[in-house]
C-alpha cells in the first residue's frame, strides 16, 4: 500500500501543490483507515483466541477513561468507526494469554492423548471381536 501511495504521489508530481497536498491527505487518510481495520481484525482474533484459552476480557480491569466524564470501557471507537481494544486492555489480554499458554497447550495435549487412547482401545476391541468371530466361524465349519 505504501509503495502504491508513493507511486501515485510521484505520478501526481505535475499537479499544482494544492492538488498534490489534497491527494497526499486523501492517501494518508486511506492508510489510517486501513490500519484501523487491520487493528480491529487483530483485536477480534485476540479476544477469540483468549476466550478459547479461558481468558476472558471481563476478567481484565477496566482502563481509565480517555476523557473526563467518559465511562471506562475495554473498547475504543476509531475515527473511521472501527472498534478496537483500548491499549491497556490489549496489553493485559496479551499478557494473560501468554501466561496461560503453557497450561493451555498441556490441556490440549492431554485431550489429544485421550482421543488416541480411546481410538487404540476401540481398534483393539474391534480386532479382538474379529479374531473371536474368525475362531467361531472356524469351529462351526468343522
Amino acid at each position: 500500500m505504501e509503495e502504491n501511495h508513493k507511486k501515485q504521489l510521484k505520478a501526481a508530481s505535475n499537479l499544482p501543490p494544492a492538488k498534490r497536498q489534497e491527494l497526499k491527505t486523501e492517501l494518508d487518510s486511506e492508510a489510517w483507515e486501513w490500519l484501523d481495520s487491520i487493528r480491529e481484525i487483530e483485536d477480534t482474533e485476540l479476544v477469540s483466541r483468549a476466550a478459547k484459552m479461558d481468558v476472558y476480557i471481563d476478567e481484565i480491569p477496566l482502563p481509565p477513561p480517555a476523557y473526563e466524564g467518559d465511562s471506562p470501557r475495554h473498547y475504543e471507537t476509531g475515527s473511521f468507526g472501527n472498534r478496537y481494544l483500548h491499549d491497556e486492555t490489549r496489553s493485559s489480554l496479551l499478557a494473560k494469554t501468554r501466561e496461560r499458554l503453557p497450561a493451555y497447550r498441556k490441556e490440549r495435549r492431554e485431550v489429544v492423548e485421550l482421543y488416541i487412547k480411546v481410538a487404540t482401545l476401540a481398534i483393539t476391541g474391534v480386532t479382538g471381536l474379529l479374531g473371536a468371530a474368525t475362531g467361531l466361524v472356524a469351529l462351526i465349519k468343522k
